[in-house]
């Protein structure tokens, strides 16, 4: 249990973190210690973030975020926890504590841009904030889950997908043997979190230049088909015909096929006449 704390307190702890201790830790995991839980410090910095799946069907999504986080935005591989109850759980470390604001901003720029498909509901970070903050304090892992025969437990990624069903572990984890999952992970470095805000940052703004280009597109297309009719012109030799064919084309505007109309006016309805007065 000693490497293991070793290993959380490594990772995740805050420097003054009373709470946690070897024997509370092993509290946590025998007896499922509720209030053993990791929260940001009275001067609301973190240094740790957890992403959280609260439906264990969604591990496609938890694996190519996982993908994504150490590919695309060059992070180290987080760690992998099932939560015991329901899901999935990244924790992410970073070598100093960052303002929650400002981990709250990273998490937003991420979900939008690669998990907007999953709603609200099945999504979980801390530090939390508004509607996507399911929880205010992450408990520890690993712990048993109340009175039940479950308990959370970091795993190995490539075995993610075997807890889509029961995304929890039905006896204690060892260990050495979750020491040594977490001793595979490092802290992210000061600069290796602004390279990832950074490539937040543009990859926003390069899904907003297409979202606007693509708008542009349909605004032009629908304007081209709106002024389809004028440009038939050539196809008509007599002015009247033109302008029958117009008044009765239903994909022309409506304001164009009523100024067809009143020009059409004289040919089909004479001004009526005074008496006296010759037609």
């Amino acid at each position: 249990m000693q490497r293991l704390f070793a290993q959380l307190q490594r990772l995740f702890l805050l420097p003054a973190a009373p709470a946690w201790t070897a024997e509370s830790l092993q509290q946590a995991v025998a007896c499922g210690d509720a209030g053993l839980t990791l929260c940001a410090d009275a001067a609301g910095s973190t240094r740790t973030l957890v992403i959280g799946f609260s439906r264990a069907r969604d591990w496609d999504s938890a694996a190519a975020l996982l993908a994504t986080l150490t590919d695309t935005l060059g992070l180290p591989r987080p760690a992998l926890a099932i939560d015991g109850v329901c899901g999935y759980q990244l924790w992410l470390s970073l070598a100093a504590t960052i303002p929650v604001a400002e981990a709250q901003a990273w998490w937003q720029a991420l979900r939008a841009q690669y998990l907007s498909e999953l709603p609200d509901t099945a999504l979980m970070f801390f530090p939390g904030e508004g509607s996507l903050a399911a929880i205010s304090a992450v408990p520890v892992i690993p712990a048993r889950i109340g009175a039940a025969e479950r308990w959370s437990a970091f795993i190995d990624p490539n075995l993610g997908g075997l807890f889509r069903d029961e995304p929890w572990l039905e006896m204690p984890p060892g260990d050495e043997a979750q020491a040594d999952l977490l001793a595979g992970c490092t802290a992210i470095s000061a600069a290796e979190f602004a390279h990832s805000q950074a490539a937040l940052q543009s990859a926003t703004a390069a899904t907003a230049a297409k979202v606007a280009a693509a708008a542009d597109a349909a605004a032009l297309a629908a304007q081209r088909e709106a002024e389809k009719p004028l440009q038939q012109v050539a196809a008509y030799a007599d002015p009247k015909d033109f302008l029958l064919a117009l008044m009765n084309d239903g994909n022309a505007r409506t304001e164009i096929r009523v100024e067809a109309a009143k020009a059409l006016l004289p040919y089909f309805h004479r001004p009526k006449t005074s008496p006296g007065e010759t037609p």
